[in-house]
């Protein structure tokens, strides 16, 4: 693994960009492609999103974001111990709808996504992003710092 970021946060709206900013600062760095950051971005936005909208009643709670990356993935998991969902209970949305198209972005922007529970309580995404370099370059700098950590 070449880098591990948790973040703690308050479900306040105003910190979802800046988690978002945290991903693509990462991976532009590291020469990641345009498309793949955008789809990192696209998860994380929305899993966060999901949280704020949804995850509690009460103002003030906490949710934890995990960035986990490695040469050819990022592992993305969002954590809140809230309400807790059914996933398949979710509906694809329909075309022209308004809202609730979170989960469906999730899952088409991931190449690999599940949803779960970390508890009795709350929910638990875990996306994973195959990674793709704008260079041999990029991608062999990656697997050094990866041999290297």
């Amino acid at each position: 693994m070449i880098a591990n970021v948790k973040l703690d946060l308050p479900t306040e709206a105003a910190f979802i960009p800046i988690v978002r900013r945290q991903v693509d600062v990462l991976l532009r760095h590291m020469g990641v492609s345009d498309d793949d950051i955008y789809r990192a971005g696209m998860v994380v936005t929305e899993a966060c999103s999901n949280v704020v909208q949804h995850a509690y009643s009460e103002p003030g709670q906490r949710y934890q974001v995990e960035l986990e990356y490695y040469p050819e993935r990022l592992v993305v998991t969002v954590t809140d111990f809230g309400r807790g969902f059914d996933v398949c209970s979710v509906p694809e949305p329909s075309p022209g709808q308004i809202g609730g198209y979170g989960i469906y972005f999730i899952r088409e922007s991931a190449d690999k996504v599940e949803f779960g529970n970390p508890g009795d309580i709350g929910t638990k995404v875990v996306a994973e992003i195959c990674l793709h370099y704008r260079s041999d370059e990029a991608l062999d700098f990656a697997r050094e710092l990866d041999q290297a950590g």
